[in-house]
């Protein structure tokens, strides 16, 4: 039988959901690199006296894979999305952990398995 069973193709999904976050994650922070509107801003007088050096926009990226609960949170007037799971701290945690490394992104090892 040529089919692939279905825990196999969840497998897969992941995977390639997993390569393609993280191929995302690299093309986002190339291009905030390779921006020429952040560079004219970097260039800007304003920024140069508040900071006294060559200021540059970093951005950083933490990966990590879990379940988790998103849900509509707030009043008639707002309505805000919240993620409810343990899974949401380790994402952030992974993601703090990139100024430790000094690293631009990080994932975590479930990431990485997949």
């Amino acid at each position: 039988d040529a089919r692939v069973d279905e825990p196999e193709q969840a497998r897969v999904g992941m995977s390639k959901l997993a390569d393609m976050s993280i191929l995302s994650f690299a093309k986002i922070i190339g291009a905030v690199h390779r921006s020429s509107t952040l560079a004219v801003y970097r260039g800007h007088p304003g920024l140069q006296n508040k900071f006294k050096s060559q200021y540059r926009v970093h951005l950083t990226c933490g990966l990590h894979l879990g379940w988790v609960i998103e849900g509509a949170v707030g009043s008639e007037y707002k309505i805000e999305a919240s993620y409810l799971s343990p899974n949401v701290e380790v994402a952030i945690n992974v993601e703090d952990a990139t100024q430790f490394y000094g690293v631009s992104f990080l994932a975590s090892e479930a990431v990485v398995k997949q």
